[in-house]
């Protein structure tokens, strides 16, 4: 009698959460291994099993997901869910391939995609659409390095840097002027993650169109799906917040072309922006060796690019995969509203045009047959909005 393996997901955010649910609904047990207090997924009623892990993007993990492995017999397909697991795991994938089967690059294709310079040079080598890129390595080379792409562009880090949001309060930093360039160089940002420049390219958060795939052991991919964003958090340079599927074939062409040359296997997605008013697909940041903050829009849509994973991973038969006559968009709620309420107040946009934007659509966390998730995400947003109005409101509060 054939057993369906166990999964092993690493990390239980909102991606995490779209991962657990597509394997549960499809009968495939998931332990999540993640930080406490629970995130999201840890409330899946699909996560059948929450093992504790006190640091995600350190040894700790490696000794975690060895313990979790020494208690089956049998190997367990591993899903990793942030850049952070991916470089923890990586150099050190030969002592958890006793026990999990993991999808991964080489080491060094890994590197070289995870390293936005590197990625950079790789992706011009190959005769691909990048924007020009400086890396930033001391406070002293951010001026020159905004002078070398010009004005305005985007700094961001190279790699995942966990002190980049503290300092900066944003994932990435719009320098309209020197004035901006020179507020980055005197900041407390320490350089440990070196940053880079890159130039801007004209268009809002829907000018982003992100592809996502499953590649195969032979560098092939196995499922490719295209989708493009409504909104991102915060405007212009934030994390999506809501996209939808979009017929993209040239896109779709291009980014299975570059992971393919890049001899890249499992997970992976590219993201482009496409400058308004032309046919140009300009690249600007892949992901390889997990899934994507928004793998639940594919999933939703006909197109389960995780279940296509976990058949690679332990043979079984690959699912079929029918996309949906009727598209609906992904969206986050909490933070969809917050940007929305951006263009709204700029003019941009109203609240019958922010429906219409969505619809129809499938929330990120709120679903019928999960319903905890939901619940637990809407009692943590209304306690932090009375804790904000008590402290607008209490005896010294802001006025």
């Amino acid at each position: 009698m054939h057993v369906t393996p166990e999964a092993v997901l690493v990390g239980l955010s909102i991606n995490g959460l779209g991962v657990a649910r597509c394997l549960g609904r499809h009968g495939i047990r998931v332990i999540g291994v993640g930080r406490t207090p629970p995130l999201l997924g840890a409330r899946s009623r699909y996560v059948r099993r929450v093992v504790n892990c006190p640091d995600l993007g350190s040894d700790s993990l490696i000794k975690t997901l060895v313990e979790l492995g020494q208690e089956s017999p049998n190997r367990r397909p591993l899903f990793l869910t942030s850049d952070l697991h991916v470089e923890v795991v990586s150099p050190r994938r030969e002592e958890l391939e006793e026990y999990y089967d993991i999808a991964l690059p080489t080491p060094e294709a890994t590197e070289r995609l995870h390293n936005k310079d590197t990625f950079w040079e790789f992706a011009r080598n190959g005769g691909f659409d990048v924007p020009p890129t400086v890396a930033i390595r001391s406070a002293r080379d951010v001026r020159p390095a905004v002078e070398s792409v010009g004005l305005p562009c985007i700094i961001k880090p190279l790699s995942k840097a966990p002190e980049f949001f503290p300092t900066f309060r944003e994932k990435a930093i719009l320098c309209n002027d020197l004035a901006d360039a020179d507020r980055v160089a005197e900041s407390s940002y320490d350089f440990a993650v070196p940053l880079l420049a890159q130039e801007w390219i004209p268009g809002g958060d829907d000018a982003i169109i992100s592809v996502l795939h499953y590649f195969n052991s032979e560098s092939e991919p196995l499922v490719s799906f295209a989708c493009r964003n409504i909104r991102q958090t915060p405007p212009i340079v934030g994390r999506i917040c809501s996209i939808r599927p979009i017929h993209a074939p040239e896109a779709v062409a291009t980014s299975e072309a570059f992971f393919r040359s890049a001899d890249i296997v499992g997970f992976c997605s590219m993201d482009f922006k496409q400058p308004p008013g032309t046919d140009r697909l300009m690249m600007i940041e892949p992901t390889v060796g997990r899934t994507d903050w928004q793998e639940a829009i594919a999933h939703i849509n006909g197109v389960p690019i995780v279940l296509v994973g976990y058949a690679d991973l332990t043979g079984g038969e690959p699912p079929s995969i029918v996309p949906s006559q009727k598209s609906r968009s992904w969206v986050e709620f909490e933070a969809d509203i917050r940007s929305a309420m951006y263009y709204i107040r700029r003019g941009e946009l109203t609240w019958r045009g922010w429906l219409r934007s969505i619809w129809p659509f499938r929330p990120a966390v709120a679903a019928l047959d999960d319903p905890v998730p939901g619940l637990a995400f809407a009692a943590d947003v209304v306690h932090r909005l009375f804790r904000k109005l008590f402290r607008t409101i209490a005896p010294g509060g802001p006025r």
